[in-house]
């Protein structure tokens, strides 16, 4: 049944597997090279509800890269 409570929507997103900590680069999750991670806060609420990688430059060319080559196979469906 679905809730209007912040904190219980909060809960169920993140026990659900929607939440990664990493990045999706070329078919695979990765973490970011150097295992440092930004905090993803609510805005309403100010908790953080989850983790992104801290990619450094290198690794956020190679995700660009990466869509960019599947992007025509993709743009096709």
């Amino acid at each position: 049944m679905a809730t209007s409570d912040p904190a219980t929507c909060r809960d169920e997103i993140q026990t659900s597997g929607l939440v990664r900590d990493r990045a999706f680069i070329g078919g695979q999750w990765r973490a970011a090279a150097s295992g440092e991670a930004i905090a993803v806060d609510d805005p309403f609420t100010g908790a953080t509800i989850g983790s992104v990688p801290a990619l450094n430059r290198e690794e956020a060319q190679s995700a660009i890269d990466a869509a960019e080559n599947a992007f025509p196979a993709w743009s096709r469906h």
